[in-house]
């Protein structure tokens, strides 16, 4: 079993490796995008996934749309799931993919629809706004990568006769902008020779200045391009020269060029020249990585520790692995086997796969995984899973597992949703950047937010654990009362006996299980509140430093101190005798509505000096959990009142 689960594992580090050849150099290209220099690997998997919904190819995605824009456009790649914004663009009501053509062929509507919508205020925006707008800036996104390297492939609008190609020095009649411009200064020494005295202009002349014009309105036109629809979402790929100048695209280097700049310029156009020849298209790729490395000392760890991570898909596979253990664990009830080998197995192989990736986001980010909301999920997924396996190694039962499997799947199938919404590793914002505080407050009140929350599931845990023991207990008397039912049973006294003793130890054994379960609870709820109590005053001494006072009633605040305030009114109420074994239960259940109230609830309010944590789209989806929660509360409260 141990072997096989290992095969699987190495399938798994391995299967993305067979990509093609020609673009194991090209996806190691760096880019500057929101904030940070990461690979295309990287880049354009975000980007793939935000536009198509989906990253699969998506290397080699991003390879066809800026060398073969024209194969690429054929594509079906925007996703729209919406009815109605289908019906507004005319498409096919039974697809949800679709290509660039079909887009532009409707581009207008589309910009109608966008302007129509520029009127209202953000808060009135409806579900059909919300995707028109997102619609037009992935349209703009993909316009963007297909423009990239418009400037080295040749075109029709410098094409120039012999004659003029004998002037200019050119390599061949149809070239390209960059073609034109690397013989600008003849142009130009041919064009101030054109005499200006009102004679007619030569054939020659009239090519010239045909020839110049063009490169001034191409060179214009996207100019205003760019600076209108693309300015914050640039290909800039090439390095900044100076301390106080940027990484630039392409074609800010043909606006602005420098003696440095004009050096990547003509890599990148080896580069599109060359993208059909393997062994040339990866020399090139190779010397331009060279002098970007060079010129910005970057350490080439971290591009590949990026590159293993992309590869790898950790927590992609640590969800696989957990569904296999609740799999697995609810097979092993089911069959009432003890043996939990195989379930304890996957738990490992889940949390080491977790671990992986946190250590390599770390290693690449080169600071504490919990800056955004989709790092706290599968930080917290990480962490509670550790806590089920500690349970796990003091008592060897399956109620460790459990909590392991069941919170690492959901949290981790969460983070997904976060994840499709772009680069998850984007650079810190200026109120987190901090690496001291971000690696003690917020890891510290995130581990409250997992203690907690793990104390609710294992709420849930023993209020159905004694369910199950009442509904023993309640049939255990019927089953073997006296000797009378062993007469009709067929069988003697003795053996009535033995079955109701053993009927009697399945009981105990549910009711000590129950016990134990409930010693966890209390000592995992105490983890919790020291963690949120900690996190919350480090907090208030970060907040001191940052904004001068150390509590301002800020919605984020508030939500961490009332974390502290249930459980110590739990605590209070347990010691009091005011809630019994059931009572502390549910009171821990009720604690993770609180924990989702403070961890994701505030920030729907989209207010305060916290809300750089905004998220959007999930009011519904945390009403719905509250409900399904309170119901749960309301129903074992109803049937434990029977009882009674």
């Amino acid at each position: 079993m141990k072997r096989f689960l290992l095969a699987i594992l190495l399938i798994i580090l391995n299967c993305h490796n067979l990509e093609a050849k020609n673009l194991s150099q090209f996806k190691r290209i760096l880019i500057a995008d929101q904030g940070r220099i990461k690979p295309l690997d990287s880049f354009s998997k975000s980007l793939l996934l935000q536009i198509s919904g989906q990253s699969k190819g998506h290397i080699e995605w991003l390879a066809e749309s800026l060398f073969k824009p024209e194969l690429a456009n054929k594509k079906n790649l925007f996703l729209i799931e919406n009815p109605e914004l289908k019906e507004a663009l005319k498409l096919d009501q039974k697809r949800k993919r679709f290509s660039f053509n079909e887009i532009e062929s409707v581009s207008q509507k589309l910009f109608e629809l966008t302007r129509q919508i520029a009127s209202k205020e953000e808060k009135d925006y409806s579900l059909l706004d919300k995707q028109v707008l997102i619609l037009r800036a992935n349209f703009y996104s993909y316009i963007n990568i297909t423009n990239v390297f418009l400037y080295s492939i040749p075109n029709n609008a410098f094409t120039v006769s012999d004659e003029l190609r004998d002037e200019l020095l050119l390599e061949s009649n149809r070239n390209s902008l960059y073609d034109i411009l690397q013989k600008l200064d003849i142009l130009s020494t041919k064009i101030s020779q054109i005499n200006n005295k009102n004679q007619e202009m030569n054939i020659s002349q009239k090519g010239l200045v045909e020839l110049s014009l063009a490169v001034y309105a191409w060179v214009e036109n996207f100019k205003n391009f760019d600076d209108t629809f693309i300015s914050e979402t640039r290909f800039c790929i090439i390095p900044k020269v100076t301390e106080t100048t940027e990484w630039q695209s392409p074609w800010q280097v043909i606006y602005n060029p420098s003696k440095n700049t004009k050096s990547y310029l003509w890599l990148l156009s080896q580069i599109q020249k060359n993208y059909d020849n393997n062994k040339e298209f990866n020399k090139n790729i190779q010397e331009f990585n060279e002098k970007v490395i060079k010129d910005i000392k970057h350490n080439k760890i971290f591009i590949e520790a990026e590159i293993f991570y992309n590869a790898i898909n950790p927590f992609k596979y640590a969800l696989l692995f957990y569904l296999v253990t609740i799999i697995s664990l609810v097979f092993s009830i089911y069959t009432k086997s003890m043996n939990y080998k195989l379930a304890l197995s996957t738990t490992l192989i889940a949390f080491s796969l977790n671990t992986l990736g946190l250590i390599l986001r770390i290693i690449i980010m080169q600071r504490a995984p919990v800056s955004n909301i989709y790092e706290t999920f599968i930080f917290i997924a990480w962490a509670i899973a550790l806590i089920g396996l500690i349970i796990y190694l003091i008592e060897k039962n399956q109620i460790g597992l459990i909590v392991s499997s069941i919170c690492g799947f959901m949290l981790l199938l969460i983070s997904f949703k976060f994840a499709a919404e772009g680069d998850t590793m984007k650079a810190l914002i200026a109120v987190l950047n901090s690496n001291f505080w971000l690696s003690t407050h917020v890891i510290a009140i995130t581990l409250g937010y997992a203690g907690v929350f793990a104390a609710g599931v294992l709420g849930h845990v023993y209020i159905v654990q004694r369910i199950i023991y009442e509904l023993k207990l309640q049939s255990l008397p019927e089953k073997f009362p006296d000797t009378r039912l062993a007469t009709e049973k067929k069988c003697s006294l003795l053996n009535a006996n033995e079955h109701f003793e053993q009927e009697r130890n399945a009981v105990d054994g549910t009711f000590q299980a129950g016990s134990k379960t409930k010693s966890y609870l209390l000592g995992v709820l105490g983890f919790g509140l020291v963690m949120s109590f900690l996190g919350t005053l480090l907090g208030g001494i970060w907040a001191d430093q940052s904004w001068g006072r150390f509590w301002g009633w800020d919605p984020k605040e508030n939500g961490a101190l009332l974390i502290v305030l249930w459980c110590a009114l739990i605590f209070h109420a347990r010691l009091s005798g005011f809630i019994k074994d059931i009572g502390l239960a549910q009171t821990s259940v009720f604690g993770c509505i609180v924990v989702m109230l403070s961890w994701l609830g505030v920030n729907l309010l989209g207010v305060g000096l916290h809300s750089y944590g905004f998220t959007s789209g999930l009011a519904y989806a945390l009403l719905a959990y509250t409900l399904i929660e309170i119901l749960f509360i309301l129903v074992s409260s109803i049937y434990f009142n029977k009882k009674s």
